[in-house]
């Protein structure tokens, strides 16, 4: 009876979160370097290499920065598109962590930042050759005359990481069962968080763990 109470109220909060975090196919999630809170989790490999070109100018005037800015901007997407294995992401990219922060095609009062991306089955999942391709694209652009790129760090990437939260919901469940069987004395279990944004941190070079921040605790007959 528990068991069955406890997916019904997975499902309702699956068909939830579906709503309200709006998971869709053109979410980018970068990867970081972060601890695992949980016991439950997935080794995937991971969609892209990505990288944020941060374009600059010098320009005196603002108007001419401006100006200097797009005018590299539109040079840069131009000479990207013309390679296949290149994408320009247009939508919100977020940085795994808990304070959720997410970034696009973002200006400042000197600069604004493109994300390349690289999908890895294109290179054979080889992060190396992937920097190698963007690294080769930036060096060979000759930018307007006050104006420069920079290229981040290369980051690993997932698409919509969302689309795990079924898998990793039904492995979650999995996991109570097991402890129910452990800890016999056990009466009642509690789970929260499973609500929040599918988490991605780095596994390796090219791999990734994903998890929900779910809270997993338990009341003992008897207490």
């Amino acid at each position: 009876m528990m068991k069955k109470i406890l997916v019904a109220i997975l499902f309702f909060i699956l068909a939830i979160s579906n709503s309200a975090f709006a998971e869709n196919n053109d979410v980018i999630v970068f990867a970081v370097e972060q601890s695992k809170p949980v016991a439950v989790s997935l080794i995937e490999n991971a969609d892209y290499v990505a990288f944020a070109i941060t374009v600059t100018s010098r320009r005196e005037e603002p108007d001419d920065e401006f100006r200097e800015i797009d005018e590299a901007r539109q040079l840069l997407i131009r000479e990207a598109g013309k390679n296949q294995k290149i994408r320009i992401h247009h939508g919100p990219i977020y940085l795994s962590s808990t304070s959720n922060s997410r970034t696009s095609f973002s200006y400042g009062p000197s600069q604004m930042t493109i994300h390349l991306l690289i999908p890895l089955s294109e290179t054979g999942g080889d992060v190396f050759k992937a920097a190698g391709i963007i690294t080769e694209l930036i060096e060979k652009i000759e930018p307007p005359e006050m104006a420069s790129y920079s290229l981040s760090p290369l980051k690993i990437a997932v698409e919509n990481p969302g689309k795990y939260r079924p898998k990793l919901l039904g492995m979650i469940d999995e996991h109570i069962d097991q402890m129910r069987n452990l800890i016999k004395k056990t009466d009642k279990f509690f789970l929260s968080g499973i609500e929040r944004p599918v988490m991605v941190r780095q596994f390796d070079l090219n791999r990734v763990e994903i998890f929900l921040d779910y809270k997993l605790s338990m009341e003992v007959e008897g207490r």
